[in-house]
């Protein structure tokens, strides 16, 4: 039995639900990261999905390769691979090659799937093992307070996209937000979920210390401004092993 997230990200509706997000907003994010950092110029995308980061990244003049666990998403991206762009197919728990990459990438909330605390602490500590001496891991996640409040607020919503109709809601599990997505496709209805952990910027810190690892910044949205742990929408952090 695959975890939900094999199932939902390997399916085409998971990008037309995902269809809107800014392609600008990212370049602009990943322009800021690289005037933040001075790295050497080897990165990885890790959880790329169909590579639009990657090839941000890329044209920012790094060379990336992009790592994502969906076959699906890798034959996609693969269409974009040149000199200093490829994609593989792996897993972010064992698939890192050690002491490789200057800069390291998990975007997009791409974090807190796995099945315990412990799982996604292993994780975080395959990426930093990534890392060369001097090396930078950016991730970014949601805010896990202001994610809660949203959620316990009522959230159900649905859109129209490519003849599909989308319809979710939201819950808080013990500590994950879980988000139930029905998707009619004609007359058609399949189910899907997301589950995402509700990490705080105290979980990433007791996990930085027990991985021998430093948090360098936190940031609290995609233009880089400061934390806050009340009202910003996301908890981006810099680490360095």
């Amino acid at each position: 039995m695959k975890d939900w997230y094999e199932q939902w990200f390997d399916t085409d509706y998971y990008h037309y639900l995902y269809s809107h997000r800014d392609e600008a907003e990212a370049e602009a994010f990943l322009l800021l990261l690289k005037s933040r950092l001075r790295t050497g110029p080897k990165a990885l995308d890790v959880a790329c999905g169909r590579g639009r980061h990657s090839v941000i990244l890329h044209q920012l003049g790094y060379d990336v390769t992009g790592l994502d666990l969906s076959a699906k998403n890798i034959a996609f991206a693969k269409k974009e691979e040149r000199q200093g762009l490829q994609f593989v197919e792996g897993d972010m728990l064992k698939d890192i090659p050690e002491h490789t990459y200057d800069f390291i990438v998990n975007l997009f909330t791409s974090f807190g799937y796995l099945e315990n605390k412990e799982h996604d602490q292993a994780a975080l500590a395959s990426m930093l093992k990534g890392l060369r001496k001097g090396g930078v891991l950016v991730l970014d996640y949601l805010n896990a307070t202001t994610a809660r409040k949203t959620v316990e607020r009522g959230q159900e919503s649905s859109l129209m996209n490519a003849g599909i109709q989308f319809s979710w809601k939201k819950r808080i599990q013990g500590d994950c937000i879980c988000k139930e997505i029905s998707v009619l496709d004609g007359d058609r209805l399949r189910i899907y979920n997301e589950s995402v952990r509700l990490h705080s910027l105290e979980d990433f810190k007791q996990m930085a210390t027990e991985l021998n690892a430093s948090i360098l910044y936190t940031f609290g949205n995609y233009f880089l401004e400061p934390f806050d742990p009340e009202k910003s929408d996301r908890l981006i952090l810099f680490f360095s092993a």
